[in-house]
């Protein structure tokens, strides 16, 4: 299993990040967790061709985790030359396919176009969803009223990603015993923001869940000129780095 992290940052813009985006590669297959404005962008500097994506698995419906979406599927279907016929799987929470057709109806009659590939759209909503060589377990978080976060496991390998989440039950389990946990770590200790985590409770979380090495990534610019490993450290005792727009893992 390999992780390339193509936006590590949110909504607020920065020239170090570009919003959630997380490339994973499994058994030859392409996935995308969440796809926040600029992700296509991303994918061309990081060299990965977005026209192999099999997989787009959303945590949740706001635009710095799916503002991209529409973009990608509007260039796999009208890049020149590019005759696409493998499907395109969509995961997202509960709500996800009403709010796809919702978006099509408005402004992009296109999307679910019957010619060429088809778009296949999943909801998962606290199940294991299993596909070739790899299963995916979608668990709620504390966000907005449908967030999910994802546990990919494959080969004895765990990866696991919160999406945006407060502290709650569910993130725990969600990273337990994974090799490697992607936990958003949005806002200083001292500033906390509803529905998002601190490098305390991260820390907090990974301890719990007794998870191998632990990636913090969902930064507010604010959080460029704080210690978030150390603060972090003070209550888990594996790996912690921060995440950084370009860099890749094998788990």
């Amino acid at each position: 299993m390999q992780l390339v992290v193509l936006g590590s940052g949110t909504c607020a813009p920065t020239l170090k990040r570009s919003t959630a985006c997380y490339y994973v590669h499994i058994s030859g297959q392409h996935i995308l967790l969440d796809v926040g404005f600029g992700s296509i962008r991303r994918t061309l500097e990081a060299g990965i061709d977005y026209r192999e994506i099999d997989f787009i698995i959303i945590t949740h419906t706001h635009l710095d985790h799916v503002g991209d979406l529409a973009p990608l599927v509007m260039a796999l279907r009208y890049t020149p030359g590019l005759k696409r016929q493998k499907p395109l799987t969509l995961v997202g929470p509960p709500g996800f396919k009403s709010y796809l057709h919702s978006f099509s109806d408005l402004t992009a009659k296109w999307f679910f176009k019957q010619d060429g590939f088809k778009v296949n759209i999943r909801e998962a909503d606290r199940e294991t969803l299993r596909f070739t060589d790899w299963d995916l377990t979608a668990m709620p978080m504390l966000h907005s009223d449908a967030a999910n976060g994802y546990r990919i496991e494959s080969e004895d390998r765990v990866l696991a990603y919160s999406g945006d989440t407060g502290m709650c039950d569910q993130v725990i389990s969600l990273v337990n015993h994974a090799d490697l946990a992607i936990l958003e770590c949005s806002a200083p200790d001292e500033e906390p923001l509803e529905g998002h985590l601190t490098p305390s409770l991260a820390g907090r979380i990974a301890e719990r869940g007794d998870c191998r090495k632990v990636l913090l990534s969902h930064f507010y610019p604010m959080m460029e000129n704080i210690d978030v490993v150390g603060k972090a450290r003070k209550y888990f005792r594996g790996e912690i780095e921060t995440a950084e727009d370009f860099k890749q893992y094998a788990i």
